[in-house]
């Protein structure tokens, strides 16, 4: 979902989503591992994770960048699923809306299982059914629920237990080994926002997982970096 106001990135990197604390990790301080899934990589080599939807086998596109976990209709047809009207509504990246929704009793994201769980239908063209490729996203509001971790050099995501103290991380990293340490914060949409710096100028990114490719909003390149399209 485009978001003018920020430059979005989609990077690959390793990235741990634990609320910022000042304290340190008390040597009894430690994550308890919940479950975890491979990630693979779709068409446009964006990370997607196994799920089990009804006892069907799917792949679902790991979306940071996303606001509500979705399912194509093309699926949720496959599945017999019955949908209904909700009163919120999504908006797709075409513009397209969707106040179409579905519960499933059984979504396994690898061993961990969101029962009861709440799909938008994705808005728009109702997709294909797929066994291979992303029928649906998986969005931040994950979060609210679990710490996660996304390893993409090693191809794989790791949930834990939101049940620890201040300062509990995921993984230490010997000295002079991490290839870059970069602060950030997840704002109220649960979106991974961080700093960077483009031509010298600092604006905020978000991490997007699942866009397809880096890109920079027109607004900001006009005001900020002082881009003339017209030239």
């Amino acid at each position: 979902m485009p978001m003018p106001s920020y430059a979005r990135f989609a990077v690959a990197l390793l990235l741990t989503i634990f609320p910022m604390a000042n304290a340190q990790a008390q040597d009894d301080c430690q994550l308890q591992l919940v479950g975890g899934a491979p990630l693979g990589y779709d068409q446009f080599g964006r990370p997607m994770v196994p799920a089990t939807i009804e006892g069907h086998d799917k792949f679902i596109l790991l979306d940071t960048g996303g606001f509500t976990n979705t399912l194509d209709l093309a699926t949720a047809q496959e599945l017999d699923l019955r949908t209904g009207t909700v009163g919120m509504g999504i908006i797709g990246v075409t513009g397209e809306s969707s106040n179409q929704s579905v519960i499933v009793d059984e979504y396994l994201i690898g061993n961990v299982n969101l029962a009861n769980h709440r799909l938008m239908i994705s808005p728009g063209d109702p997709g294909e059914v797929s066994d291979t490729q992303p029928v649906g996203t998986l969005a931040p509001s994950v979060f609210r629920t679990f710490d996660m971790e996304l390893d993409f050099s090693n191809n794989v995501m790791l949930l834990y237990s939101q049940d620890h103290c201040d300062g509990a991380y995921a993984r230490q990293f010997p000295p002079g080994t991490a290839g870059a340490v970069v602060p950030f914060v997840v704002n109220e949409s649960f979106h991974v926002e961080f700093p960077v710096v483009l031509d010298g100028v600092e604006l905020t990114a978000i991490m997007d997982t699942g866009a397809a490719h880096t890109s920079l909003g027109l607004a900001i390149a006009e005001r900020e970096l002082g881009v003339d399209v017209a030239s």
